[in-house]
């Protein structure tokens, strides 16, 4: 501790004229010689490292710097770099948003092109690639001549003298090559071919205008000829698998176990098979007509609701037929079955034999017949 406060006074007192202050070193008073040598050899060293650490040349002034004003620097300026950190995580843009923000462009950007890339075949005029190959190439050519041939001047209706004007050279343009020639020779003598050579370059952009639009009315043409085509097939393709599905739904339907008797026809039964024809027809043709058709009159989509009506409620009411229907075969089954038993019980000795009934004419006869039987 003592050697520390030393070495202190020795910087503060450096380049001043009092004298360092020397703290008494402390030894115990038995020492022997090899503790002494150590010690001895430990201040020589310490001293060696503060001599070599010192600086060779003096602050500005004459002093040293203070090492608190260092520390108190050292802090300003590390707080200073954090704070122009947060600042600028702020102004960054959060990952996952920068990444959703970018596919986002691409989308629009692959929209923009999809776009424009159709409306080539529907107006060329306006597609960003007839803008650039053609429209601007025209549009400077008009400005660069009419600055150049700004300076001329043409004869009016009552003979005063104007600058030249976009319509003068535009009459040009739109002549035939030899009245053109004629007119310019005419009109501005000396300077002819000047507007001549305008012309000349005009009428050129222009007709390449012309014919690119020409061959994308063409190829326009082409490709709706083929779009067409191509929808053609997809709804031939598509009318082939509906068939293919309806076919196979209703085979399915007659071929169901439980339920397959009641689409089919049953031999014999003539009024049911024509009442089970009509209702296909029905249903067929409810299935082929809209309400929203704009051109039904107000009679015939009334009619085509009511039709619509009529199917729900029978699709609607089938389920509980059925399972009414199911319930009445169990009994007529049941009463079958417990008729059959009393037919084959004989009458006991002495009693009279009772008369042989008819023969039951349907299942609900069988059903009678059988109460019949019990109540005697």
């Amino acid at each position: 501790m003592g050697k520390m406060f030393e070495d202190l006074n020795k910087v503060a007192n450096k380049d001043t004229d009092t004298p360092p202050v020397t703290t008494p070193k402390k030894t115990p008073a038995k020492a022997n010689a090899e503790t002494e040598e150590t010690a001895e050899t430990t201040e020589a060293t310490e001293t060696a490292e503060t001599t070599e650490t010192t600086p060779a040349e003096p602050a500005k002034g004459g002093k040293k710097p203070s090492p608190w004003k260092l520390v108190d620097e050292h802090k300003a300026a590390r707080l200073k770099a954090e704070t122009e950190l947060v600042e600028l995580r702020k102004t960054m843009a959060d990952p996952a948003k920068f990444k959703e923000l970018e596919e986002k462009y691409a989308a629009v950007e692959k929209r923009a092109k999809e776009l424009d890339d159709h409306i080539k075949y529907v107006d060329y005029s306006k597609s960003a690639e007839f803008q650039e190959k053609y429209q601007k190439p025209y549009d400077a050519a008009w400005q660069r001549w009419m600055a150049d041939l700004g300076e001329l001047t043409v004869a009016d209706a009552n003979g005063q003298e104007r600058p030249i004007a976009p319509t003068d050279l535009l009459e040009l343009v739109n002549m035939p090559l030899q009245k053109a020639r004629e007119a310019a020779e005419s009109t501005f003598g000396n300077f002819a071919d000047d507007v001549m050579s305008a012309r000349k370059e005009i009428r050129g952009l222009f007709d390449a205008q012309q014919r690119a639009l020409t061959e994308a009315k063409k190829m326009g043409g082409e490709r709706i000829a083929q779009m067409q085509k191509q929808m053609q097939e997809k709804q031939e393709t598509l009318r082939k698998e509906i068939t293919g599905l309806w076919t196979e739904s209703n085979k399915q339907a007659v071929e169901d176990p439980n339920y397959g008797k009641f689409f089919k026809p049953v031999q014999g039964d003539d009024e049911g098979n024509t009442r089970l024809q009509k209702g296909y027809e029905m249903a067929d043709r409810a299935f082929t007509v809209n309400p929203n058709d704009p051109r039904l009159t107000t009679e015939q989509r009334a009619e085509v609701v009511r039709l619509h009506a009529a199917i729900r409620n029978r699709a609607a009411g089938f389920g509980r037929l059925a399972y009414q229907n199911s319930q009445l075969e169990a009994k007529v089954a049941e009463l079958k079955a417990e008729l059959d038993k009393y037919k084959a019980t004989e009458p006991g000795a002495g009693e009279p034999r009772q008369p042989e009934p008819h023969g039951p004419t349907s299942a609900r006869e069988s059903v009678f017949a059988a109460l019949r039987a019990k109540a005697q």
